[in-house]
């Protein structure tokens, strides 16, 4: 999840990547665009829906479809929802294992999955 929501905001990500939205030049149906499509009105459903379609590598309808995705606050549903599954996952790995450096280790990858920007 974090690396879409990078793929659409990171800018050293998108360096990497070659430009900041190349999910959408796929057409991916991340989590990010499922919860636009479910609180979008039908005008910007459909286009956000048209834009995936075309594959393009526009970065002006890039552009636009990641306007659709943050109108309508995805990417912070997305990063709580992240953040709820890690803190949860943690939180039952916690109790079965025992206290130890490979422990640490664990959480703090947990933690850099939900925090990091590149």
């Amino acid at each position: 999840m974090q690396d879409d929501i990078l793929d659409l905001t990171g800018q050293e990500f998108a360096k990497s990547k070659g430009c900041v939205g190349g999910d959408i030049t796929e057409g991916k149906r991340s989590l990010l665009v499922i919860f636009t499509l479910k609180k979008a009105n039908s005008k910007d459903k459909a286009r956000l829906i048209k834009i995936l379609n075309m594959h393009t590598s526009d970065q002006k309808l890039r552009d636009e479809a990641i306007a659709l995705i943050q109108k309508y606050g995805a990417i912070e549903y997305v990063k709580q929802t992240a953040e709820q599954m890690v803190m949860q996952s943690w939180r039952e790995a916690e109790k079965l294992l025992p206290t130890s450096q490979a422990k640490e280790k664990l959480k703090t990858f947990a933690e850099f999955l939900i925090t990091r920007n590149k």
